[in-house]
């Protein structure tokens, strides 16, 4: 009887070392750790994100990174009754997403971009200025898949526009935007779908 037992033993000992040995070779490589190492250099640089909780596009922006989203430096601008909080208000906030990059942005672009200037605007602007695109507080630019609202004049060097660390690039912004505004290398993830298309936002006006 105590023979079968030490047997019985013996077999479950080795049929759960089988077992571990089994999942711990057929595990599969975390995706997250190279998506980690670019989320953390987004950070380590200065890269800041605004948004709300209650925002879809938001929740876009956040499902990029997956479960390395947590390493984002993000700030929340909604209270509980979606009323803007006093932070993002002082930050200027006026759309979600917001990214803010402590470098400034700079954007190359053979041609020129779209300006509309700061609400009220001014006569005969483009149709894409309107009351929902421009804001209150200075001059937006619409470049090909980036629009960046700044209160200060960027300097322009042929075709490329440098922004100051004040200005906000606003919408959903891609990993390569975010990588080149943060000088971060982009993590190699197969079948990572590109979206070349205009930002997508929240306006904090549809919390109302």
């Amino acid at each position: 009887m105590k023979k079968n037992l030490s047997l019985i033993i013996v077999l479950i000992a080795i049929a759960a070392i089988i077992i571990i040995i089994v999942t711990v070779g057929n595990k599969k490589p975390k995706v997250a750790s190279a998506m980690d190492t670019f989320t953390q250099c987004l950070t380590d640089n200065g890269s800041t994100f605004y948004g709300a909780f209650w925002c879809p596009h938001c929740q876009n922006q956040k499902a990029l990174f997956g479960d390395s989203v947590k390493l984002l430096t993000y700030k929340e601008c909604s209270q509980a009754n979606r009323k803007q909080n006093s932070m993002c208000t002082d930050a200027q906030i006026e759309t979600y997403p917001t990214w803010t990059f402590s470098e400034g942005i700079t954007i190359t672009q053979d041609t020129a971009p779209i300006i509309c200037a700061k609400a009220p605007g001014i006569p005969e602007e483009n149709p894409i200025c309107n009351e929902q695109t421009r804001s209150q507080y200075g001059s937006t630019w619409f470049f090909n898949g980036a629009r960046i609202m700044s209160v200060e004049e960027p300097t322009i060097e042929g075709s490329t526009w440098k922004f100051p660390s004040s200005a906000q690039m606003r919408g959903e912004a891609s990993l390569e935007d975010l990588g080149k505004q943060s000088n971060c290398p982009l993590p190699i993830i197969e079948n990572a779908p590109v979206d070349s298309s205009s930002p997508q936002e929240t306006t904090t006006a549809e919390a109302q």
